[in-house]
Formats: C-alpha cells, structure tokens, sequence
C-alpha cells in the first residue's frame, strides 16, 4: 500500500513520534526477532544511531528485547501500542476542550458584559487565512456560509479544510451568490463539494460574505470589496442572532444547486450583460440598470469575458450571439 508523506507527518505529531522512530519501527516489524546489529544493517544505520533510537521506541512501550546474550528485538503490535498512544492523546485534548470551555465561561468580576469581546477586527490577508483555518478545524456540528466573490483563499484550500470536519459528521450549508457561478472553476469545486456531502442553495444579491461556525463565532468581511484586508470575528451577540437569522432566511429562498440550472443561471446573467452592453449604453447607466456598483460591474464584464472566451466587448457580443444560435430550437 503506497504511503501518503503528509497525512504519516500528521499521524507522527498526534502520537509524538519521530521520522527515524517510525522508519525503525516499520524496519522491526519486517524482521521480528532480529539483534541490533541486523536491524541497524536494514536501516542503514550505524549501529550507535540505530542503538539512540531503539531506546527511544523501547522507552515508549513499541518495543520488548530477550535476555539473551545478544538480545533480540521485537517490534509491539501496531494497534496495541499505537492505540495506548492515542487513547492518551485523546484524553489530553478533552483536557484541553474543558479547559477552554472553562476559560470561556469566565465573566469580568464587576458583572458588566464585556461587549468588546463580542467582536474583534483582524486585519491583513494572512491573519484571516489563520483565522479561517481555525474556523473551520473547530466546527464540531454546523457550519454556515455566504458565499460570493472575491475571495479570501485559493477554492481548493477551502475544500482541504472542510474535508476533515466533513468526515467526522459536521454539517455544511452554503447559499452562494449567482455571481461565484461566474467565477473560473467554481462550479467545479461547488460540485466537488457536494460529493462530499454539503448542501448548497444558489441566490442571486447575497448582502454579505460570512462564515458562521456553530453558533458561537463568525468570519464577516468589512469591506465586501476588499474582503482580504480585514473582517470582524464576531461573537453570539445581537448582530450575530441578525446575521443567523438572515442566513435562514435566504436559504428558504434560496434554490437548489443543481449542474444544469446553475450554468443556465451563469448564461442568463452573461446574456443580460452582454444585451445592455451593446446597446450602446454607458458604463455607468449599465450598472445602474442592473442594480451594482461600478466595480461590481467592472468585475462582471471580466468574468463575462473569461466565460465566453473573448478579449472585447465586440468579440464578446459576436460569441453570445453565435452560441444562442447553437442553442435555438430547430423547426
């Protein structure tokens, strides 16, 4: 079976064994009974150096020797050994997860709320991305987005991150904005992130971009323009409950995401785009028509020409128009 580097890295530091501790162990599972000098052989090691780290695997309970003369080395049984390691590191992350719920229960000694700590602004690109990792590795029953562009993380890192929480039952619900539907590649990830189990509804003039993990805590961008700069962390309070409420609310409006409506969505809003946009009209009229800002449609237009494949309006206009063609009905 071919071994995954990154995920044997992860299963290292939850249990707190060393690179050399595994490679030697796995060396001893394949010769069981072997002295150190045949172990050391196999490792390619100095006998010095194989002798430091089987001290350090025997010292951890991964190992036994024979009293003979030499003695004779034998590797513990995987699910025994590993399973004690991870049964203690289970009980200290409970540990852990007390202590914090603990720590969150302390109140200021005067009896006054604290409504500062209802909300904090993080600032800078990297800062958010930390923030959102954590977000999402501490979901532990729902998480709720709004989605729409731009965004803060490449897409792909967005699914990495759900995947896990996925896997030990959290639910996801996005309503994403028919604009993401524009985006290059996001209904391939939107489909991706189905098949994993996420439910997603699609509806167009989404107010805000949002994370809501929880019940607790929320990622809101305070500019939905500059959504990489800064957000609010925010914290069960009344603007929380208001966001909450408006993200059920939309999604009992919102529709089902499904391959064929949502490309018929993205070809309905390209078609509007590139119908006002031959008319003649100006720029700024165009936005006003469609209800969006100058940037918002500066963006649209970019997006409209990523999706037909054109380099101008004229081009875009002549592609639009050979495509509705192809899809007229015949008769």
């Amino acid at each position: 079976m071919p071994t995954d580097p990154q995920q044997d890295s992860e299963g290292l530091r939850v249990i707190g064994l060393a690179d050399e501790e595994l490679h030697f162990y796995e060396v001893m599972l394949r010769r069981p009974g072997a002295a150190l000098d045949e172990l050391a052989a196999a490792a390619g090691w100095l006998p010095a150096d194989a002798q430091r780290v089987l001290h350090a695997i025997e010292s951890k309970g991964l190992a036994s020797h024979t009293l003979e003369q030499p003695p004779r080395y034998r590797a513990a049984p995987p699910d025994v050994c590993f399973g004690a390691l991870i049964d203690k590191q289970q009980t200290r992350l409970q540990s852990a997860r007390s202590l914090v719920d603990r720590l969150g229960k302390i109140r200021p000694s005067s009896g006054a709320e604290d409504e500062e700590a209802r909300a904090e602004v993080i600032t800078g690109h990297q800062s958010l991305l930390q923030v959102m990792e954590r977000l999402y590795a501490s979901a532990r029953e729902e998480v709720l987005c709004f989605d729409r562009p731009p965004y803060v993380s490449e897409l792909s890192t967005q699914i990495d991150q759900k995947k896990q929480t996925l896997r030990q039952g959290v639910s996801y619900r996005t309503i994403v904005d028919t604009e993401a539907l524009a985006v290059p590649s996001r209904l391939d990830h939107l489909r991706i992130e189905m098949g994993l189990g996420e439910q997603i509804r699609v509806c167009p003039g989404i107010p805000i971009k949002a994370l809501i993990v929880d019940r607790r805590l929320a990622l809101v961008p305070l500019h939905i323009e500059y959504t990489s700069q800064a957000g609010l962390l925010l914290r069960p309070s009344w603007l929380f409950d208001a966001m909450y409420a408006l993200f059920e609310l939309l999604w009992n409006q919102a529709a089902s995401f499904g391959a064929d409506g949502a490309r018929d969505k993205v070809e309905k809003e390209v078609g509007e785009l590139v119908s006002l946009l031959s008319s003649g009209s100006k720029d700024k009229v165009v936005a006003h028509q469609l209800g969006i800002s100058d940037r918002t449609l500066e963006r649209r237009i970019n997006e409209m020409y990523q999706h037909l494949q054109a380099r101008s309006r004229f081009q875009a206009g002549w592609k639009a128009a050979i495509a509705s063609l192809g899809r007229a009905p015949k008769g």
